[in-house]
């Protein structure tokens, strides 16, 4: 993919006078102090690693997840992750090209959750998305067993969940 990049710089990546001269009068820039046109062949970052972190989990509870890539062109990195629950992180960044990352994430509800991960360079293109790391988050599931009426209401709550309940 080619990106035209517009930057404030004092080398000469090509002979581009003409649209120099045209930026410089636009922004009323001297032209011979600036070039304003850098012409780069820029590669999308590699498909990140999969997620590192917990195969098992609680409802509530905070988890670590980690991963990296690297960028063909040495370009700064930004991270996303998709939690598999309707929820996308922020974007994180930008880090230096093969840092590892590690961002938290809470699960609200039990269940099978595939996360995963996609990176950015500062030029915008994405790369694949990681493969997922699967995790199963359990924990309570209350259900009403019995209800009795009259102003002596009671009511007996049975967990037929895979944890505990508490409070």
């Amino acid at each position: 993919m080619l990106v035209i990049v517009l930057s404030l710089c004092k080398t000469t990546i090509c002979d581009c006078t003409e649209i120099n001269e045209k930026i410089s009068n636009y922004y009323d820039i001297p032209s011979e102090e600036y070039n304003f046109l850098q012409i780069s062949d820029n590669s999308a970052p590699i498909k990140p690693t999969t997620p590192v972190g917990s195969l098992v989990g609680t409802v509530g509870v905070l988890y670590n997840f980690s991963s990296f890539t690297t960028d063909p062109n040495g370009d700064d990195l930004y991270y996303m992750f998709n939690w598999g629950d309707g929820f996308n992180s922020k974007w994180f960044g930008p880090f230096s090209s093969g840092t590892n990352i590690s961002v938290s994430h809470m699960w609200n509800e039990r269940g099978t959750y595939e996360i995963h991960i996609i990176a950015k360079d500062v030029f915008g293109l994405l790369s694949e998305c990681s493969a997922p790391l699967i995790t199963d988050i359990s924990g309570p599931y209350l259900t009403f067993k019995e209800i009795k009426g009259g102003f002596g209401l009671t009511t007996v709550i049975e967990n037929i969940g895979d944890s505990n309940a508490t409070d």
